[in-house]
């Protein structure tokens, strides 16, 4: 693949999941708060995790991409930058993973865990979720 490919396949990937980030921004205050079992069923909850999930897709094989070509001008510095975003990127999209797929099984199951003085919202889980 020429490299003025790969360039221009990591900007649109980059570009895509900037929009697709937007769209989860503008759908998530829709939603108000991600606190309790209830907004597990807005209807618009779907669409937000699933933007939120494709949005960390795309910048991650944007990411990727972008250092393909920088890694030999940017040096070591840029390998910690690459590894961190890269790590920062994918923990973005294990927590879009979670509320689209485990939040709504916790709401049926065990709506307590969900409410905002839950289990889930207070203490070492709240801070670890969090980080």
């Amino acid at each position: 693949m020429k490299q003025s490919t790969l360039y221009h396949l990591s900007a649109y990937s980059l570009i895509s999941g900037a929009v697709c980030m937007a769209g989860f921004r503008l759908l998530a205050a829709m939603l108000g708060s991600f606190a309790g079992a209830a907004v597990t069923y807005d209807p618009l909850w779907v669409p937000a995790q699933a933007l939120h999930i494709l949005a960390a897709l795309l910048s991650i094989f944007g990411i990727f991409g972008l250092y393909a070509i920088q890694c030999e001008q940017t040096g070591v510095l840029g390998l910690v930058g690459f590894v961190l975003t890269t790590i920062g990127t994918m923990l973005f999209f294990a927590d879009g993973l979670i509320a689209l797929v485990i939040y709504p099984a916790l709401a049926d199951a065990a709506p307590d865990l969900l409410a905002v003085t839950g289990a889930m919202n207070r203490g070492a889980v709240l801070v670890t979720f969090i980080l």
